[in-house]
Protein backbone atom coordinates (compact mmCIF):
# COMPACT_ATOMS: atom_id res chain seq x y z
CA UNK A 1 0.00 0.00 0.00
CA UNK A 2 1.30 2.98 -1.09
CA UNK A 3 2.16 6.41 1.63
CA UNK A 4 -0.92 8.64 1.98
CA UNK A 5 -0.96 11.97 2.86
CA UNK A 6 -2.04 14.26 5.95
CA UNK A 7 -5.08 16.66 4.95
CA UNK A 8 -4.23 19.87 5.87
CA UNK A 9 0.09 20.00 6.16
CA UNK A 10 0.11 16.98 3.19
CA UNK A 11 3.07 15.44 5.06
CA UNK A 12 4.06 11.80 4.18
CA UNK A 13 2.51 8.87 5.80
CA UNK A 14 4.75 6.00 5.40
CA UNK A 15 2.86 2.58 5.77
CA UNK A 16 4.48 -0.76 7.12
CA UNK A 17 7.29 -2.32 4.56
CA UNK A 18 7.93 0.74 2.29
CA UNK A 19 10.22 2.99 1.77
CA UNK A 20 13.08 0.22 2.48
CA UNK A 21 16.39 2.10 2.28
CA UNK A 22 14.95 5.18 1.72
CA UNK A 23 13.09 6.02 5.16
CA UNK A 24 15.24 8.57 6.29
CA UNK A 25 14.89 10.70 2.99
CA UNK A 26 11.07 10.41 3.01
CA UNK A 27 11.21 11.82 6.75
CA UNK A 28 13.67 14.36 6.09
CA UNK A 29 12.45 15.98 2.92
CA UNK A 30 8.69 15.19 3.06
CA UNK A 31 8.24 15.19 6.74
CA UNK A 32 11.03 17.30 8.92
CA UNK A 33 11.13 20.10 6.32
CA UNK A 34 8.21 20.56 5.61
CA UNK A 35 6.48 20.63 9.61
CA UNK A 36 9.39 23.60 9.74
CA UNK A 37 7.77 25.24 6.82
CA UNK A 38 4.95 25.10 8.67
CA UNK A 39 5.67 26.37 11.56
CA UNK A 40 8.95 28.97 10.76
CA UNK A 41 8.51 28.68 7.00
CA UNK A 42 8.31 32.15 4.55
CA UNK A 43 6.79 31.68 1.45
CA UNK A 44 8.07 35.30 -1.00
CA UNK A 45 6.17 35.97 -3.51
CA UNK A 46 6.06 38.68 -5.95
CA UNK A 47 2.64 39.14 -7.19
CA UNK A 48 1.20 39.82 -10.64
CA UNK A 49 -1.55 42.55 -10.91
CA UNK A 50 -3.73 39.72 -10.59
CA UNK A 51 -5.71 36.98 -8.37
CA UNK A 52 -2.87 34.57 -6.62
CA UNK A 53 -4.04 31.03 -5.70
CA UNK A 54 -1.05 29.56 -3.49
CA UNK A 55 0.92 26.51 -4.84
CA UNK A 56 0.33 23.10 -3.13
CA UNK A 57 1.95 19.96 -3.20
CA UNK A 58 1.99 16.73 -1.48
CA UNK A 59 5.51 15.93 0.21
CA UNK A 60 7.48 18.86 -1.54
CA UNK A 61 7.96 22.08 -0.82
CA UNK A 62 4.52 24.74 -2.18
CA UNK A 63 3.81 28.38 -1.16
CA UNK A 64 0.52 27.29 0.96
CA UNK A 65 2.28 25.24 3.95
CA UNK A 66 4.03 28.34 4.91
CA UNK A 67 3.57 29.89 7.92
CA UNK A 68 4.58 33.28 6.47
CA UNK A 69 3.02 34.74 3.55
CA UNK A 70 5.00 37.80 2.18
CA UNK A 71 3.71 39.53 -1.04
CA UNK A 72 5.64 41.71 -2.61
CA UNK A 73 5.22 43.83 -6.31
CA UNK A 74 2.59 43.34 -8.76
CA UNK A 75 2.26 47.30 -9.17
CA UNK A 76 -1.67 45.93 -8.56
CA UNK A 77 -4.31 48.97 -9.57
CA UNK A 78 -6.97 46.62 -7.61
CA UNK A 79 -7.64 44.88 -4.76
CA UNK A 80 -6.65 41.38 -5.40
CA UNK A 81 -7.52 38.07 -4.00
CA UNK A 82 -4.75 35.69 -2.54
CA UNK A 83 -6.92 32.07 -2.37
CA UNK A 84 -5.78 29.74 0.39
CA UNK A 85 -6.26 26.06 0.32
CA UNK A 86 -9.87 25.05 2.73
CA UNK A 87 -7.76 23.67 5.12
CA UNK A 88 -7.61 24.44 9.09
CA UNK A 89 -4.12 26.36 8.82
CA UNK A 90 -2.66 29.49 10.50
CA UNK A 91 -1.14 32.23 8.65
CA UNK A 92 1.10 35.27 8.80
CA UNK A 93 0.29 37.59 5.55
CA UNK A 94 2.13 40.70 5.27
CA UNK A 95 0.58 42.87 2.21
CA UNK A 96 4.35 44.27 0.99
CA UNK A 97 2.89 44.85 -3.00
CA UNK A 98 3.68 48.17 -4.88
CA UNK A 99 0.67 50.31 -6.46
CA UNK A 100 -0.88 51.18 -2.90
CA UNK A 101 -3.75 48.40 -3.04
CA UNK A 102 -5.29 45.97 -0.54
CA UNK A 103 -5.22 42.28 -0.56
CA UNK A 104 -8.07 40.06 0.05
CA UNK A 105 -7.07 36.60 1.54
CA UNK A 106 -9.69 33.42 1.65
CA UNK A 107 -10.43 30.54 0.36
CA UNK A 108 -11.41 29.85 -3.11
CA UNK A 109 -15.62 29.92 -1.98
CA UNK A 110 -15.43 31.20 1.32
CA UNK A 111 -15.37 34.97 2.79
CA UNK A 112 -11.58 36.40 3.99
CA UNK A 113 -9.90 39.28 5.29
CA UNK A 114 -8.68 42.61 3.43
CA UNK A 115 -4.85 43.45 4.53
CA UNK A 116 -4.58 46.80 3.28
CA UNK A 117 -1.54 47.42 1.74
CA UNK A 118 1.66 47.99 3.85
CA UNK A 119 -0.04 45.92 6.94
CA UNK A 120 0.05 42.82 7.78
CA UNK A 121 -2.18 39.94 9.58
CA UNK A 122 -2.61 37.08 11.60
CA UNK A 123 -4.99 35.05 9.75
CA UNK A 124 -6.92 31.85 10.49
CA UNK A 125 -8.43 29.53 7.77
CA UNK A 126 -11.45 27.16 9.63
CA UNK A 127 -11.78 25.07 6.47
CA UNK A 128 -14.48 27.13 4.75
CA UNK A 129 -13.70 31.17 5.75
CA UNK A 130 -10.39 33.16 6.65
CA UNK A 131 -10.75 35.37 9.58
CA UNK A 132 -8.62 37.04 11.92
CA UNK A 133 -7.00 34.62 14.09
CA UNK A 134 -7.54 36.80 17.11
CA UNK A 135 -10.06 39.48 16.25
CA UNK A 136 -7.40 41.74 15.53
CA UNK A 137 -7.74 44.00 12.89
CA UNK A 138 -4.18 43.86 10.00
CA UNK A 139 -1.53 46.03 11.58
CA UNK A 140 -0.32 48.82 9.66
CA UNK A 141 3.40 49.88 9.10
CA UNK A 142 6.16 48.62 10.84
CA UNK A 143 4.64 47.30 14.11
CA UNK A 144 5.67 50.17 16.08
CA UNK A 145 3.28 51.44 18.79
CA UNK A 146 1.83 54.09 16.41
CA UNK A 147 0.73 51.98 13.96
CA UNK A 148 -0.56 49.53 15.76
CA UNK A 149 -2.29 51.69 17.96
CA UNK A 150 -3.61 53.10 14.67
CA UNK A 151 -4.47 49.53 13.50
CA UNK A 152 -6.87 48.98 16.35
CA UNK A 153 -8.18 52.03 16.13
CA UNK A 154 -7.44 54.35 18.62
CA UNK A 155 -7.71 57.97 18.08
CA UNK A 156 -4.92 60.39 17.71
CA UNK A 157 -2.47 56.78 17.29
CA UNK A 158 -0.82 58.48 14.19
CA UNK A 159 -1.12 61.54 11.96
CA UNK A 160 -1.06 62.67 8.36
CA UNK A 161 -1.36 65.89 5.75
CA UNK A 162 -3.25 66.69 3.25
CA UNK A 163 -3.40 69.76 0.80
CA UNK A 164 -5.94 68.23 -1.93
CA UNK A 165 -9.47 66.50 -1.89
CA UNK A 166 -8.95 63.04 -0.24
CA UNK A 167 -10.76 59.61 0.14
CA UNK A 168 -10.62 58.33 3.63
CA UNK A 169 -10.18 54.49 4.04
CA UNK A 170 -9.60 51.53 5.75
CA UNK A 171 -5.93 52.63 6.14
CA UNK A 172 -6.69 56.58 7.69
CA UNK A 173 -8.41 54.39 10.98
CA UNK A 174 -7.81 56.17 14.32
CA UNK A 175 -5.92 58.81 12.11
CA UNK A 176 -5.56 62.65 12.72
CA UNK A 177 -5.56 64.18 9.50
CA UNK A 178 -4.54 67.40 9.22
CA UNK A 179 -5.66 69.90 6.11
CA UNK A 180 -4.69 72.60 4.47
CA UNK A 181 -6.23 74.65 1.49
CA UNK A 182 -9.71 74.62 0.42
CA UNK A 183 -10.51 70.74 0.06
CA UNK A 184 -13.27 68.22 0.51
CA UNK A 185 -12.64 64.93 2.32
CA UNK A 186 -14.86 62.41 0.77
CA UNK A 187 -15.82 59.57 3.33
CA UNK A 188 -15.85 56.17 2.30
CA UNK A 189 -19.10 54.01 2.70
CA UNK A 190 -20.22 53.65 6.25
CA UNK A 191 -20.72 49.84 5.61
CA UNK A 192 -17.64 49.49 4.32
CA UNK A 193 -15.42 50.83 6.33
CA UNK A 194 -17.92 49.74 9.64
CA UNK A 195 -19.22 50.51 13.01
CA UNK A 196 -17.02 52.21 15.44
CA UNK A 197 -14.43 53.17 12.43
CA UNK A 198 -13.13 56.76 13.62
CA UNK A 199 -10.50 59.88 12.51
CA UNK A 200 -9.72 63.14 13.66
CA UNK A 201 -9.72 66.12 10.81
CA UNK A 202 -7.79 69.32 11.98
CA UNK A 203 -8.15 72.22 9.41
CA UNK A 204 -4.81 73.43 9.45
CA UNK A 205 -4.88 76.37 6.94
CA UNK A 206 -7.20 79.42 6.18
CA UNK A 207 -9.79 77.54 4.04
CA UNK A 208 -12.32 75.38 4.69
CA UNK A 209 -12.62 71.74 4.95
CA UNK A 210 -15.77 69.95 3.50
CA UNK A 211 -16.17 66.18 4.80
CA UNK A 212 -18.55 64.76 2.61
CA UNK A 213 -20.36 61.45 3.18
CA UNK A 214 -20.66 58.20 0.41
CA UNK A 215 -24.39 59.12 -1.34
CA UNK A 216 -26.75 59.12 0.29
CA UNK A 217 -25.57 58.92 4.20
CA UNK A 218 -25.36 61.75 6.01
CA UNK A 219 -22.84 63.60 8.82
CA UNK A 220 -24.35 65.22 11.93
CA UNK A 221 -27.82 64.73 10.13
CA UNK A 222 -26.42 67.19 7.52
CA UNK A 223 -25.30 65.85 3.68
CA UNK A 224 -22.24 67.50 4.42
CA UNK A 225 -20.04 69.22 7.10
CA UNK A 226 -17.60 72.18 6.69
CA UNK A 227 -15.23 72.83 8.99
CA UNK A 228 -14.10 76.32 9.33
CA UNK A 229 -10.24 77.81 9.55
CA UNK A 230 -8.42 76.12 12.89
CA UNK A 231 -11.56 74.30 13.71
CA UNK A 232 -11.06 70.67 14.52
CA UNK A 233 -13.44 67.45 15.63
CA UNK A 234 -13.38 63.31 15.46
CA UNK A 235 -15.32 61.60 13.15
CA UNK A 236 -17.02 58.09 13.81
CA UNK A 237 -19.54 56.05 11.90
CA UNK A 238 -22.24 53.34 13.18
CA UNK A 239 -21.94 51.46 9.83
CA UNK A 240 -24.62 53.62 8.69
CA UNK A 241 -23.87 56.96 9.08
CA UNK A 242 -21.49 59.42 10.70
CA UNK A 243 -21.11 61.81 13.60
CA UNK A 244 -18.76 64.27 14.73
CA UNK A 245 -17.49 64.22 18.68
CA UNK A 246 -15.57 67.28 20.38
CA UNK A 247 -15.69 69.91 17.58
CA UNK A 248 -13.34 72.64 19.11
CA UNK A 249 -11.73 76.15 17.34
CA UNK A 250 -8.74 77.85 17.70
CA UNK A 251 -8.03 80.91 19.91
CA UNK A 252 -7.14 82.74 16.77
CA UNK A 253 -10.20 81.52 14.51
CA UNK A 254 -12.54 82.43 17.18
CA UNK A 255 -15.71 84.03 15.69
CA UNK A 256 -15.16 87.71 17.01
CA UNK A 257 -11.68 87.67 15.11
CA UNK A 258 -13.67 86.37 11.84
CA UNK A 259 -13.33 88.50 8.76
CA UNK A 260 -17.17 90.18 7.89
CA UNK A 261 -17.74 89.22 4.02
CA UNK A 262 -20.86 90.53 2.17
CA UNK A 263 -23.37 88.04 1.03
CA UNK A 264 -26.04 89.22 -1.23
CA UNK A 265 -29.63 89.42 -0.44
CA UNK A 266 -31.98 86.65 -2.09
CA UNK A 267 -34.99 85.19 -1.23
CA UNK A 268 -32.20 81.88 -0.12
CA UNK A 269 -28.95 83.24 1.37
CA UNK A 270 -26.94 80.26 0.99
CA UNK A 271 -24.40 80.46 3.54
CA UNK A 272 -23.28 76.94 3.82
CA UNK A 273 -21.90 77.77 -0.10
CA UNK A 274 -21.35 81.53 0.16
CA UNK A 275 -19.76 81.50 3.75
CA UNK A 276 -18.41 78.18 4.65
CA UNK A 277 -15.42 79.63 6.77
CA UNK A 278 -17.09 83.20 9.04
CA UNK A 279 -19.81 83.56 11.07
CA UNK A 280 -19.62 87.13 10.14
CA UNK A 281 -22.25 88.67 7.39
CA UNK A 282 -22.71 91.87 5.62
CA UNK A 283 -26.11 91.03 3.66
CA UNK A 284 -26.65 93.89 0.70
CA UNK A 285 -29.45 94.10 -1.16
CA UNK A 286 -32.90 94.64 -0.84
CA UNK A 287 -34.36 91.57 -1.90
CA UNK A 288 -37.03 90.02 0.69
CA UNK A 289 -35.11 87.04 2.60
CA UNK A 290 -37.42 83.71 3.29
CA UNK A 291 -35.42 81.52 4.06
CA UNK A 292 -31.41 80.57 4.76
CA UNK A 293 -29.17 77.73 4.24
CA UNK A 294 -27.34 76.86 7.19
CA UNK A 295 -25.79 73.64 8.63
CA UNK A 296 -27.54 72.65 12.46
CA UNK A 297 -25.80 74.47 15.26
CA UNK A 298 -24.15 77.75 13.27
CA UNK A 299 -24.63 80.90 15.18
CA UNK A 300 -24.41 83.77 12.21
CA UNK A 301 -23.51 87.54 13.13
CA UNK A 302 -25.73 89.19 10.86
CA UNK A 303 -25.42 93.21 9.58
CA UNK A 304 -27.56 94.86 6.71
CA UNK A 305 -26.62 97.42 4.05
CA UNK A 306 -30.18 98.05 2.84
CA UNK A 307 -33.57 98.14 3.72
CA UNK A 308 -35.29 94.36 3.00
CA UNK A 309 -38.25 92.29 5.00
CA UNK A 310 -37.12 88.81 6.80
CA UNK A 311 -40.32 86.77 6.81
CA UNK A 312 -41.71 84.87 9.71
CA UNK A 313 -42.20 81.66 8.28
CA UNK A 314 -41.13 77.57 8.58
CA UNK A 315 -37.66 78.68 7.82
CA UNK A 316 -37.04 81.98 9.65
CA UNK A 317 -38.86 82.31 13.07
CA UNK A 318 -38.83 85.70 14.42
CA UNK A 319 -39.27 86.52 18.55
CA UNK A 320 -42.62 88.53 17.87
CA UNK A 321 -43.81 85.74 15.07
CA UNK A 322 -43.74 88.28 12.50
CA UNK A 323 -41.79 89.76 9.36
CA UNK A 324 -39.22 92.22 10.52
CA UNK A 325 -38.70 95.63 8.32
CA UNK A 326 -34.99 95.89 8.21
CA UNK A 327 -33.24 99.18 7.40
CA UNK A 328 -29.76 99.86 6.72
CA UNK A 329 -27.25 99.58 9.51
CA UNK A 330 -29.70 96.71 11.27
CA UNK A 331 -28.01 93.56 13.11
CA UNK A 332 -29.04 90.59 14.34
CA UNK A 333 -28.03 87.06 15.39
CA UNK A 334 -29.38 83.71 13.50
CA UNK A 335 -28.94 80.41 15.39
CA UNK A 336 -30.10 77.28 12.52
CA UNK A 337 -31.77 74.99 15.26
CA UNK A 338 -32.89 72.43 12.16
CA UNK A 339 -31.80 71.88 8.68
CA UNK A 340 -31.88 75.22 6.91
CA UNK A 341 -34.14 76.51 10.07
CA UNK A 342 -33.13 79.61 11.38
CA UNK A 343 -34.11 81.22 14.95
CA UNK A 344 -33.53 85.46 14.97
CA UNK A 345 -32.15 84.81 18.79
CA UNK A 346 -31.82 88.66 18.58
CA UNK A 347 -32.85 92.05 15.99
CA UNK A 348 -31.26 95.21 17.09
CA UNK A 349 -32.17 98.19 14.56
CA UNK A 350 -29.05 100.82 14.36
CA UNK A 351 -31.43 103.57 15.11
CA UNK A 352 -31.38 102.94 18.84
CA UNK A 353 -27.49 103.05 18.74
CA UNK A 354 -27.66 106.95 17.96
CA UNK A 355 -29.47 108.19 21.04
CA UNK A 356 -26.77 109.88 23.34
CA UNK A 357 -27.06 110.16 27.44
CA UNK A 358 -27.18 107.77 30.44
CA UNK A 359 -30.94 108.43 30.81
CA UNK A 360 -32.40 104.49 30.92
CA UNK A 361 -34.75 103.82 27.64
CA UNK A 362 -38.61 102.45 27.86
CA UNK A 363 -39.98 101.27 24.72
CA UNK A 364 -43.39 101.79 23.25
CA UNK A 365 -45.09 98.59 23.75
CA UNK A 366 -48.36 98.92 21.66
CA UNK A 367 -49.24 102.44 19.71
CA UNK A 368 -52.13 103.21 16.63
CA UNK A 369 -53.40 106.42 15.04
CA UNK A 370 -57.19 106.04 13.57
CA UNK A 371 -60.15 107.63 12.67
CA UNK A 372 -62.78 107.38 14.99
CA UNK A 373 -65.66 108.48 12.68
CA UNK A 374 -68.09 105.69 11.19
CA UNK A 375 -66.25 102.24 11.42
CA UNK A 376 -62.95 102.99 13.03
CA UNK A 377 -59.74 103.00 10.70
CA UNK A 378 -56.06 102.54 11.70
CA UNK A 379 -53.77 104.75 9.72
CA UNK A 380 -50.83 103.24 11.34
CA UNK A 381 -50.32 101.32 14.57
CA UNK A 382 -47.62 98.44 16.32
CA UNK A 383 -48.73 95.50 18.17
CA UNK A 384 -52.65 96.05 17.38
CA UNK A 385 -54.99 93.44 16.09
CA UNK A 386 -58.07 95.28 15.86
CA UNK A 387 -60.46 98.17 17.34
CA UNK A 388 -64.00 97.59 19.04
CA UNK A 389 -66.44 100.45 18.34
CA UNK A 390 -68.41 100.60 21.84
CA UNK A 391 -70.23 103.85 21.02
CA UNK A 392 -70.01 106.93 20.30
CA UNK A 393 -66.53 107.72 21.49
CA UNK A 394 -66.20 104.37 22.61
CA UNK A 395 -63.30 102.33 21.51
CA UNK A 396 -61.64 98.83 22.83
CA UNK A 397 -58.60 98.71 21.15
CA UNK A 398 -56.98 95.02 21.27
CA UNK A 399 -53.66 93.94 21.00
CA UNK A 400 -52.03 91.15 18.86
CA UNK A 401 -49.71 90.46 21.72
CA UNK A 402 -50.75 90.74 25.17
CA UNK A 403 -48.90 93.04 27.50
CA UNK A 404 -46.63 91.75 30.65
CA UNK A 405 -48.84 93.89 33.03
CA UNK A 406 -51.77 96.78 33.28
CA UNK A 407 -48.80 98.80 35.08
CA UNK A 408 -48.44 100.65 31.94
CA UNK A 409 -49.48 104.33 31.02
CA UNK A 410 -51.25 105.15 28.56
CA UNK A 411 -51.04 108.61 26.61
CA UNK A 412 -53.49 110.16 23.91
CA UNK A 413 -54.00 113.13 21.81
CA UNK A 414 -57.20 113.65 19.97
CA UNK A 415 -58.17 116.15 16.83
CA UNK A 416 -60.98 118.16 16.77
CA UNK A 417 -62.83 120.29 14.35
CA UNK A 418 -61.31 124.58 13.63
CA UNK A 419 -63.43 126.20 11.66
CA UNK A 420 -60.85 129.85 12.13
CA UNK A 421 -61.45 131.87 15.06
CA UNK A 422 -61.56 130.47 18.68
CA UNK A 423 -61.08 126.60 19.18
CA UNK A 424 -63.94 124.49 19.24
CA UNK A 425 -64.57 123.19 23.20
CA UNK A 426 -62.09 120.71 24.63
CA UNK A 427 -61.84 116.95 24.77
CA UNK A 428 -60.34 114.55 27.30
CA UNK A 429 -60.15 111.14 27.15
CA UNK A 430 -60.81 108.75 30.01
CA UNK A 431 -60.03 105.33 30.78
CA UNK A 432 -62.65 102.71 31.15
CA UNK A 433 -61.27 99.35 31.54
CA UNK A 434 -57.23 98.30 31.44
CA UNK A 435 -56.34 94.89 30.72
CA UNK A 436 -52.90 93.24 29.31
CA UNK A 437 -54.52 92.16 25.95
CA UNK A 438 -56.74 95.51 25.33
CA UNK A 439 -57.48 98.58 26.95
CA UNK A 440 -60.90 100.39 26.55
CA UNK A 441 -61.31 104.46 26.52
CA UNK A 442 -63.92 107.19 25.98
CA UNK A 443 -63.35 110.31 24.01
CA UNK A 444 -65.08 113.16 25.83
CA UNK A 445 -66.20 116.43 24.40
CA UNK A 446 -66.80 119.63 26.58
CA UNK A 447 -70.24 118.48 27.75
CA UNK A 448 -68.97 114.95 29.21
CA UNK A 449 -71.11 113.26 26.09
CA UNK A 450 -68.84 111.04 23.83
CA UNK A 451 -67.58 112.22 20.44
CA UNK A 452 -66.36 110.49 17.20
CA UNK A 453 -62.88 111.87 16.10
CA UNK A 454 -61.45 112.02 12.94
CA UNK A 455 -57.63 111.58 14.38
CA UNK A 456 -57.72 109.73 17.70
CA UNK A 457 -53.78 108.40 18.89
CA UNK A 458 -52.37 106.28 21.64
CA UNK A 459 -49.34 104.75 22.78
CA UNK A 460 -48.22 102.42 25.42
CA UNK A 461 -44.91 102.86 27.33
CA UNK A 462 -43.98 100.05 30.50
Amino acid sequence: MPSSYTSSLRLVLPVTGELTGTWGDTVNNGLTELVEDAIAGTAAITMTDANLTLSTANEAADQARCMFISLSGGSLTATRDVICPSVSKLYVVLNGTSGGQSIRFKTAAGSGVTIPNGSRALLYCDGTNVTNAIGLPPLSGTGSNGSVLSSLGALAAGTQAKTANYTVVEGDRGDVIFCTNTITLWLNAAATLGDGFSFGVVNAGSGSITLDPSGAELIDGQSTKVLTAGQSLFVVTDGTGWRTVGSSTTQSQLPINQARIDVASASNVDLTTLAPATDHINITGTTTISSFSLAIGRLIFVRFAGALTLMNNASIVTQTGSNIGVQAGDTCILRATGTNVVEVLSFREARWGQINGAAPLFPVRTWIAFNGTGTPAASGSGNISSITDNGVGDYTVNFATALPSTGYSAVFSVGFPYTGGSAASSRSVGILAKGTSAIRFVVWDGTSAGTDLTDVNMIIVI
